[in-house]
């Protein structure tokens, strides 16, 4: 079965208010396109792209405020992407933009040229952090927004960041608790990185501010999306993508980048569902074979097979095998003690 296709076209910056202080989206994605270059940035994409479906190809307006953007801009965007869905290329578009900036006009808009999702950049549900990373809403405002998104049929992503300034551990997964209440259809999760020309780059630079290490940010991110797919939400994407910043290593200052994040996010869920599995379950045996999915046996051996060597380590084992195993689901294994 074929995944969804998001096909990114980036308005940076482009309605947003003001500078967050995280945020260099020039640096990310480069300079704001125009309604004139959609249609070529679309095409080169999907050219590049393996084949779909066109119901599950979906342009997405990222980078800026698209609800804020000057509102006959935002009619030329979408003119412009819809044709898109006219000639039978793509099957919807989505947008990105801020909780607070939802007038009723920019909705009927999004409705009139068949934008299917709105995702809002929330970043935090904890007022006092957003203050800090001079976001300009409230947590109130994403309360609001996903109600009103949710009343006029679209579906809603929220965004969130892990490791924001004066966001702790508890503050972080408060604001996974009050998402999940909030039942978006969607959630991504990004982790806080140090970008050259931001706020954020001069507080690093004066010790006022330490990123998350990689290693705590993977634990984080790994009992993050368990708690969302445990509430039947699904997580769209864990870290940014690889393009822009990931080709140009010179913005980035520190953080956890990384380009493989989903992949150690996943690897260490599968570690510690196994870790479960094998608490409960310890005969006297020093060989185990582990049936896993066969998409996903590679999260289960772990970066450099290093899941294995801590379950050996663990439980005293001596071997351990994984198999592929049909009609087994993503974190569902079976255990053969040899």
């Amino acid at each position: 079965m074929s995944s969804r296709l998001v096909v990114p076209v980036f308005v940076s910056h482009r309605g947003c208010p003001q500078r967050c202080l995280f945020c260099n989206q020039r640096a990310i994605a480069g300079p704001s396109l125009e309604p004139g270059d959609v249609a070529r940035e679309v095409l080169t994409f999907l050219a590049r792209a393996k084949p779909r479906p066109k119901e599950l190809v979906e342009v997405a307006f990222y980078g800026g405020s698209f609800t804020a953007i000057d509102h006959e801009l935002q009619r030329s965007f979408l003119e412009e992407a819809h044709s898109l869905i006219e000639e039978g290329l793509v099957g919807a578009l989505r947008v990105s933009t801020r909780p607070d900036s939802l007038p009723d006009e920019s909705l009927d808009l999004l409705k009139r040229y068949r934008v299917r999702t709105v995702e809002l950049g929330a970043q935090s549900m904890n007022d006092r952090v957003l203050a800090e990373t001079q976001r300009g809403h409230s947590a109130q405002d994403t309360r609001h927004g996903v109600s009103v998104l949710k009343e006029r049929g679209f579906f809603v992503g929220v965004q969130l960041m892990a490791g924001l300034p004066g966001d702790t551990r508890s503050s972080f997964f408060r604001s996974v608790n009050e998402t999940i209440s909030l039942a978006p259809d969607l959630v991504r999760i990004y982790p806080t990185l140090v970008l050259e020309g931001t706020g954020l780059a001069e507080r690093y630079r004066e010790g006022s501010y330490l990123p998350l290490p990689l290693d705590e940010t993977v634990v984080l991110l790994a009992r993050a999306v368990k708690m969302f797919e445990d509430a039947n939400i699904r997580v769209a994407r864990l870290g940014l993508p690889l393009f822009g910043v990931f080709s140009r290593p010179e913005y980035i200052l520190a953080g956890p980048a990384h380009p493989s994040l989903g992949y150690l996010v996943r690897a260490r869920m599968a570690l510690s569902a196994l870790v479960a599995f094998l608490d409960e379950e310890r005969p006297a045996a020093v060989s185990l074979a582990i049936g896993a999915s066969s998409r996903h046996i590679s999260e289960v051996r772990g970066p450099g097979n290093s899941n294995l060597d801590t379950l050996k380590a663990k439980f005293s084992l001596e071997r351990i095998e994984v198999i592929a195993r049909e009609g087994l689901e993503r974190h569902e294994y079976e255990l053969f003690w040899r």
